[in-house]
């Protein structure tokens, strides 16, 4: 079916388009697109604030900057490979105040990110009570890894390590011209003005953009799913190689809240050409069924009904065909309070909305995962995670269903 423009029109809510930069949350952070530079203003698209009983809240808006706006570019690397060792360059750091206490004891230094600045202001800001930003200097380390450093803070010089999963930030400064349509994010800041947020402050980052690298010949596929699709993450991709261009969401679909709160921003501008779906994969339901502090589960079965009804609701817009894969089982009970058979369970309540929905096709990962030979071991612990060959094991299952609905399969 082709998409029409009153449809393109209809998925963007350009009623919402109209909003201004005083309902953006100060510190929002979304996808930039519709950029008109005249004007000087752009379409953020964002998550929304998550509210049970108000599916789909405001979460696009336009965007108005000025002339005195600051803008910044920001380029995120796992390393500091990318620093000049020749030469010392600027940076900021965050460490609560009894952390920063501990380091000028131990003369070491951890954290998660680091930020390399143009320029240094200050060499070091008073400390918060709960978290501080410090500014000095950084000469890499020669390691292989580039994960080391010396910071110097003041007088002072510190062993500094990049932590597990940790990036670093490269910022440098820019203007208007780095807002990008469709391929890049901002996040954005400012000062609250007579009950309106003035933006005086807007970080941008660029994303790869799938237009240059995608085979403009093969379907688009979207997979949206926790972290057993990050499992089954590589397998699945080889399996769909040549035959679809594989993208996957940035990290974890989490429960169904989450999907109410991010699925637009996961879906981004389909209708723009060379950005729309062909398939989608979606899964949400370990998260759910994960048990709170006070025994109840994080989304119950009407409030999981509700918000899975509303996630689908979003997906149908992009015309692409769906793919439910079933929530894999818990082997036994373990951790977040997840217990044996509540997988079972959310799946049968799943179906009941699927059946709201016979075009949606059914991928069932769970029935793998219960009946696949190479699953035995995984059986018996209480991981929910799955090992390489199990992980192999769903990965062509889920292709399977992928290539059926692209009409490359049975």
């Amino acid at each position: 079916m082709k998409r029409t423009v009153l449809a393109g029109l209809l998925a963007l809510g350009l009623s919402a388009v109209v909003s201004t930069a005083a309902e953006v949350r100060n510190g929002a952070r979304g996808l930039v697109y519709e950029v008109d530079t005249a004007a000087k203003e752009f379409t953020l698209l964002t998550t929304t604030a998550y509210d049970p009983e108000q599916m789909g809240k405001e979460n696009r808006f336009r965007v108005r900057y000025s002339d005195k706006t600051v803008f910044t570019l920001v380029k995120t690397e796992r390393n500091l490979l990318h620093v000049p060792a020749e030469g010392r360059d600027a940076v900021a750091f965050y460490l609560k105040k009894e952390e920063f206490a501990k380091a000028e004891e131990t003369g070491k230094v951890t954290t998660r990110t680091l930020e390399i600045l143009p320029t240094c202001g200050r060499q070091k800001q008073e400390i918060s009570a709960e978290r501080g930003r410090i500014y000095g200097m950084v000469t890499p380390a020669k390691d292989r890894r580039g994960l080391t450093a010396t910071l110097t803070v003041g007088e002072r010089e510190f062993s500094y390590r990049l932590g597990r999963r940790g990036t670093v930030r490269f910022v440098s400064p820019s203007d208007a011209s780095a807002l990008l349509p469709c391929v890049s994010t901002a996040r954005i800041g400012g000062r609250e003005k007579d009950g309106t947020l003035e933006v005086t402050r807007i970080e941008v980052s660029h994303l790869p953009d799938p237009r240059k690298t995608d085979d403009p010949n093969l379907p688009r596929v979207l997979i949206i799913g926790d972290s057993i699709s990050m499992n089954y993450n590589a397998s699945l991709k080889g399996f769909l190689a040549g035959k679809a261009n594989y993208h996957r969401i940035d990290g974890n679909a989490g429960p169904t809240s989450r999907g109410v709160t991010s699925v637009d921003l996961w879906l981004g501008p389909y209708h723009q050409k060379g950005l729309h779906w062909d398939a989608i994969q979606f899964n949400h339901g370990l998260h759910d069924l994960a048990k709170n502090a006070d025994g109840t589960y994080l989304s119950d079965e009407s409030q999981y009904k509700k918000n899975l009804e509303y996630i689908i609701s979003r997906l149908k817009l992009t015309e692409a065909k769906l793919i439910w894969a079933t929530t894999t089982p818990v082997p036994n009970d373990g951790g977040r309070g997840r217990k044996k058979g509540a997988s079972k369970a959310y799946n049968a309540y799943a179906a009941e909305v699927l059946k709201n929905h016979p075009e949606v096709r059914v991928t069932d990962l769970y029935a793998v995962a219960i009946s696949d030979a190479v699953s035995d071991e995984w059986r018996q612990g209480n991981n929910v995670h799955f090992g390489a060959e199990d992980s192999a094991a769903l990965g062509k299952a889920a292709a399977d269903g992928i290539l059926a609905v692209l009409g490359q399969g049975k």
